[in-house]
């Protein structure tokens, strides 16, 4: 009995030492997190305090460009929209502080662009050669400081958005609309060809672009016939002069001002993914369409701010705020090309700068839960690993996870099992190897279609880290399926099943870790943890699982 006990002991240290790992450094697939906010980081602030920032959720920042004037002083570089004459001179300290930044995780920066002051008329050639060159210097910078692109925001918060308003222009008495949206495409197609001569492989990161204009994409009616009283009405023409003059490898990515404000939903997120992708075409040229389909993504933005709101009284199945922020996070992720801009005015991820600016809490302090539920929707997999990893065996709300006790007719107690009508597979328990440090295991063999299962009681809100462990040897496939029952023992909820599939390599042993994030959906009292094997042809294919958990967060 002690050897068998030490032995169980050992092998659970060792499975969440492997599950402990941390993830591989950089980013993540195509999942990207982006902190924005007014506490964004100077070049100078960015590269004293980026090792601090890399132990947040995010895959990189955007950073306010400083330009440092021959008296010493140094003024905004982001207000890029003026008359206002920039020497190359002045970018280079800002370039230096950036080359001298090393990111080992957080690689995705951008420098901030402001459609701001935005008092150059369209009709000011004088004007737009300095906004155009404004531009240069930002893209030189953001490529010798080894940055991603330029993020841009055609509204910026407090600006009065005339920038891109017909009827706020000055000319407007003598300069019709077309006259007006021409200009514009002069203008956008002048300054890509500066950005795309200093960074042709640029990203620009904008905070709502054509999803600016959702409401009229979502019409019958051309949404063209409203722009000229729409307060961005002259943006799908300036748009139209980026795709004019745009590098093939330059990638421009409208992140949905969706949450700002507010929280927004998987179906707000679904929504606006759809019409983007099927309508904004609409909006632009007709030859530009093929550019729009390969260099225009599809991102979303959300807005901090918006889940400091408790959930309202006397509704105690509402999620708390951190948990409400993980799911639209997620749903965010999945609806998108996999850029989320993470906006936040009341707290903040970076030291004040300057030192007396006005004090904010940290976001972990002001929003508590904020950092695990964003590296949830970023790393689903690693963060469920984490919450694993630190788990206690009675945590374990599986019976019998780790496969040790033996059942009937040499099945692994507490578990049940299901194949489909033509499946002839055959299911399992292996005993623990001592010599080879070998786990507990449950097999299926030739098996067409089927799984170990259990069903464990849950109640809606709740949120659950669901992971195990498989090898697979010869043909088919092993995962990890999650389903819902109602209290009558019927199954529910379908769009919230799961299933888990390995990515990637195994380890040196042959072992994958798949794991996962749920939150229990209304109307379901149970969650059904299966153990699946699909598409086996022989008794030699088979699936072994080990070390099966399942943890409430």
């Amino acid at each position: 009995m002690f050897v068998r006990s030490a032995l169980l002991r050992f092998l659970f240290t060792a499975m969440l030492a492997a599950w402990a790992a941390p993830p591989a450094p950089g980013n993540t697939g195509n999942r990207r997190f982006i902190a924005t906010g007014p506490d964004a980081p100077t070049p100078a602030s960015f590269r004293t305090h980026l090792a601090e920032f890399e132990k947040s959720p995010f895959d990189g920042a955007v950073i306010r460009p400083l330009r440092r004037l021959a008296d010493g002083t140094t003024q905004p570089a982001d207000l890029a929209f003026s008359r206002d004459p920039w020497q190359p001179a002045e970018i280079e300290s800002m370039v230096a502080d950036l080359k001298e930044t090393r990111p080992t995780r957080a690689r995705d920066n951008f420098l901030a662009v402001q459609a701001r002051p935005g008092d150059v008329d369209w009709f000011d050639d004088a004007g737009w050669r300095e906004t155009v060159d404004h531009w240069r210097l930002l893209a030189r910078s953001a490529k010798l400081g080894g940055l991603r692109g330029l993020a841009f925001d055609p509204v910026p918060p407090g600006a009065p958005g005339t920038l891109f308003h017909y009827p706020s222009q000055s000319r407007r008495t003598e300069k019709d609309f077309a006259a007006y949206a021409k200009m514009a495409r002069d203008r956008g197609r002048d300054i890509m060809l500066a950005v795309g001569t200093e960074f042709p492989e640029a990203v620009i990161l904008a905070t709502g672009l054509y999803s600016e204009f959702l409401p009229l994409l979502g019409a019958e009616t051309s949404p063209t016939a409203l722009l000229p009283t729409h307060p961005l009405g002259l943006l799908p023409a300036f748009l139209d002069g980026w795709w004019d003059a745009a590098p093939p490898k330059i990638q421009v990515i409208d992140s949905t001002p969706l949450a700002d404000r507010r929280p927004a939903g998987e179906a707000d997120f679904n929504r606006a993914f759809t019409r983007l992708r099927t309508q904004a075409a609409r909006l632009a040229a007709p030859d530009h369409r093929t550019k729009l389909r390969a260099q225009f993504l599809i991102g979303h933005s959300l807005f901090l701010d918006a889940y400091l709101t408790p959930p309202k009284a006397g509704n105690p199945s509402s999620p708390p705020p951190d948990s409400r922020l993980a799911d639209h996070a997620a749903a965010a992720v999945r609806a998108s090309d996999g850029w989320i801009r993470v906006h936040g005015e009341s707290g903040r991820w970076w030291p004040a700068d300057p030192p007396d600016a006005p004090p904010a809490e940290p976001w972990p302090d002001r929003l508590p839960g904020v950092t695990d539920a964003l590296a949830r929707a970023r790393t689903p997999t690693a963060a469920a690993l984490r919450h694993l990893a630190t788990a206690s065996p009675a945590q374990n709300r599986l019976a019998n996870g780790d496969f040790a006790k033996e059942g009937k007719e040499n099945l692994p107690d507490a578990w049940w099992t299901w194949q489909r009508d033509d499946s002839r597979g055959t299911a399992r328990r292996s005993p623990p190897v001592i010599d080879a440090h070998q786990p507990a295991t449950a097999i299926w063999s030739a098996a067409t279609e089927a799984h170990f299962g259990q069903d464990l009681a849950v109640k809606p809100g709740e949120s659950y880290a669901v992971g195990t462990r498989i090898q697979r040897h010869g043909a088919g496939i092993a995962l990890l399926q999650l389903g819902w029952k109602d209290a009558k023992g019927q199954w529910t909820a379908p769009d919230a099943a799961l299933l888990v599939a390995p990515e990637g390599e195994p380890d040196a042993d042959g072992w994958h870790d798949l794991a996962t994030i749920v939150r229990v959906p209304p109307g379901a009292s149970q969650l059904v943890v299966m153990l699946g094997a699909r598409g086996q042809l022989t008794a030699d294919d088979h699936a072994r699982f080990a070390r099966a958990m399942a943890v409430r967060l």
